[in-house]
């Protein structure tokens, strides 16, 4: 009778150290998650600001196309002028394609925050299932150490 509350007790103290483990990678998860959580909010603000400079770069190559440099050229107007407008145009789209480019990174970022938070969600059901079930052995083993005890 003693060896079976010897035994007992060793479950009921690995149960509890189960559920002590679990519950400490339960909170590893839920920093990581805190810190995914924070890192697709600032990504997304990022892509605002992305999206208003790839707005206002269209923007300006819409209003530099208004005026034609062909229009320019046959209307006989000053050539370092048109020079400088077709440079003004070049670097407008370089900036565009870079700015796409720019957006086109960051939504792959949020992409992968968003996979990473549901892979981290999953780990984190699942812990707590595990944590439910290890809840379950120790009361079940307190019950059995009970009757024993009686």
């Amino acid at each position: 009778m003693q060896q079976d509350l010897k035994q007992h007790e060793l479950n009921i103290a690995k149960a509890a150290n189960d559920i002590h483990a679990t519950n400490n990678q339960l909170a590893t998860i839920k920093r990581t998650i805190d810190k995914l959580n924070a890192e697709q909010t600032e990504l997304e603000q990022k892509q605002k600001q992305q999206k208003a400079v790839v707005a206002s770069l269209l923007n300006a190559q819409f209003r530099q196309g208004q005026d034609s440099d062909i229009a320019s050229l046959l209307s006989g107007e000053d050539s370092t002028r048109l020079d400088r407008m077709t440079t003004y145009a070049e670097y407008i789209s370089k900036a565009r394609v870079n700015a796409i480019d720019a957006l086109d990174a960051t939504q792959t970022e949020i992409q992968m925050k968003v996979h990473q938070l549901n892979e981290q969600k999953t780990e984190q059901q699942q812990a707590l299932n595990t944590l439910k079930q290890q809840k379950q052995t120790l009361d079940q083993q307190q019950q059995s150490r009970q009757k024993n005890a009686i």
